[in-house]
C-alpha cells in the first residue's frame, strides 16, 4: 500500500508559494501542523540575523537542538531524535527496529505511514487489528490478546477514539490530534463529495476512507486548530452540509 499524506490545501497557497496572502483564509485541517504561533524571542533572534540564516547552512546532526531539549525535559541526549516530522521519523526507526522477518502488530485504522515503510520498505510481516466504529475505535482486550505474537512490534496510535464528537463537540477539543467523522445521512454526500464543498469555503480536510480498508467512502478527518479556527471550521461544516 502507499502512503496517503494531507497537505492539499497549498493547491489553494500555490506550490510555489505565489499565493501566500491567502494563509489568513485557508484552513489546513488535513495536517496536523502547529497551532500556535512561534515564540516572538525566537522569532525576534531569527528576525535580527534572517539574511545569515538563509544562506548559511544549518549544523547537520542537530547538536544544539538535542542539547537544549534534552536540557530542558530532563532527558539525556541519547534519548532525542530530531527530524522532520512523524513521517522521517518512523522511516528513520522502522529500519533500524524492524527485519524482513519481523512481525507487525497494527492498530487500524491509524496514520498510513506505518504500513507503508513496514510493508514496502522494510519488507516485513503485518497483522492487522481492526478497530470498530461501533466500539469508538476503542481496542477490544479479548481480541489483541487472541492476535498478539511474542516479539511482535506493537503500533498502538490509532487515530482518536471519540467517534463520537459532533461539529459542535469539535470547539471543545484541544490539539493536537485528529478527529474521524462520518457523514451519516442517508443519501447525503460521500466524504469526497463533502471535502470538496469544504475546499471551496478555503476549509480542507483529510478524506479519511484513504488511510484504512476499514472505512467506508463516507470517513473523513479534521484536525483540531485554536479555538478560534475551530469554530470557523465548524461554521464551514454546518453551511457544507446545508
Amino acid at each position: 500500500m502507499t502512503s496517503y499524506r494531507g497537505g492539499a490545501f497549498f493547491d489553494a497557497i500555490g506550490k510555489e508559494f505565489d499565493g501566500l496572502d491567502r494563509t489568513d483564509e485557508v484552513i489546513s485541517a488535513d495536517v496536523l501542523d502547529a497551532w500556535f504561533p512561534p515564540s516572538p524571542e525566537v522569532s525576534r533572534i531569527l528576525g535580527r540575523r534572517l539574511d545569515w540564516a538563509m544562506r548559511t547552512s544549518p549544523p547537520t546532526a542537530s547538536e544544539g537542538l538535542i542539547n537544549r531539549i534534552a536540557e530542558t525535559r530532563g532527558v539525556a541526549k541519547e534519548s532525542v531524535l530530531p527530524g522532520a516530522g512523524s513521517s522521517s521519523l518512523i522511516f528513520l526507526a522502522f529500519r533500524e527496529w524492524l527485519s524482513a522477518e519481523s512481525r507487525m502488530l497494527l492498530l487500524e485504522p491509524t496514520y498510513g505511514e506505518y504500513a507503508h515503510v513496514a510493508e514496502n520498505v522494510v519488507g516485513c510481516c503485518i497483522d492487522r487489528l481492526t478497530l470498530r466504529p461501533d466500539n469508538g475505535f476503542g481496542v477490544d482486550i479479548a481480541q489483541l490478546e487472541d492476535r498478539r505474537v511474542p516479539g511482535a512490534v506493537r503500533c498502538d496510535k490509532p487515530e482518536r477514539d471519540c467517534l463520537q464528537i459532533n461539529v459542535q463537540g469539535l470547539c471543545t477539543q484541544r490539539p493536537p490530534c485528529g478527529i474521524p467523522l462520518r457523514l451519516s445521512r442517508s443519501g447525503g454526500p460521500t466524504a469526497r463529495a463533502f471535502i470538496s464543498r469544504c475546499r471551496s469555503r478555503q476549509l480542507f480536510l483529510r478524506d479519511a476512507s484513504a488511510t484504512a480498508p476499514s472505512l467506508d467512502n463516507r470517513w473523513f478527518r479534521i484536525a483540531v486548530k485554536d479555538a478560534e479556527t475551530n469554530l470557523r471550521m465548524a461554521e464551514i461544516i454546518s453551511r457544507s452540509l446545508s
